[in-house]
């Protein structure tokens, strides 16, 4: 197979993010007067899109039922900043490492469940803007990872075979949704445990570094 693109997931993939995201959202919820552990939601966060995470948190929580999405989106930011005064510390060097040699050999997208301005902003964060031609967030596909969406749009951007993309992803989410989209999967496996989703990836890698054409 020769790849015709690469697609790269963005929290947990290239910046380690989620559990500061995590964290941000526990406080928020304590600040609101509801109790909710940083490991609780986590499992909610992990690779999901912010529109979902948002529809589960206000249906735990119906007392969140009127804070708007955006309102919301705001204040975990400013939790989010206080956690992480220098987002730098945040980037996967071996993995954006990846990212720019891949970029050489075909065209490179960010298919994330973050909001676009975010991915962006990380794209510039990681130095990356050169390699990256095409950011999709929650709001430029219908329905979040484990569904296909995310991906069949970035395929469907640059024209290409499915069967012809390779994901990096890391979260049993992002997985599915590869799979789901009929392509090529490596899972960036890192320091964590081994999902059951790893069984139906292509690849399963420590780090990027180890990714090889």
């Amino acid at each position: 197979m020769k790849p015709e693109a690469f697609f790269f997931d963005l929290d947990g993939t290239l910046v380690d993010t989620e559990i500061l995201w995590a964290t941000a959202m526990s406080r928020y919820l304590a600040h609101r007067g509801f109790a909710l552990s940083e490991n609780e939601v986590l499992k909610i966060v992990f690779g999901r899109s912010w529109k979902e995470i948002y529809c589960d948190i206000t249906a735990m929580f119906p007392g969140l039922g009127d804070v708007p999405i955006d309102e919301m989106s705001s204040e975990l930011r400013v939790r989010y900043a206080q956690l992480c005064p220098d987002p730098s510390c945040t980037i996967i060097t071996d993995s954006v490492a990846c990212l720019k040699r891949v970029a050489a050999r075909a065209p490179c997208a960010i298919v994330s469940g973050s909001c676009h301005n975010d991915i962006e902003n990380a794209v510039k964060l990681m130095g990356c803007v050169n390699q990256i031609s095409a950011v999709f967030g929650a709001e430029d596909y219908l329905r979040g990872k484990p569904h296909p969406d995310g991906f069949l749009a970035a395929a469907k951007h640059f024209n290409v075979n499915c069967a012809n993309c390779v994901v990096f992803e890391d979260s049993p989410a992002g997985i599915k949704a590869a799979k789901n989209a009929g392509m090529y999967c490596v899972a960036l496996k890192r320091n964590r445990p081994r999902f059951a989703e790893h069984d139906i990836a292509d690849q399963v890698l420590d780090s990027l570094a180890d990714f090889s054409i």
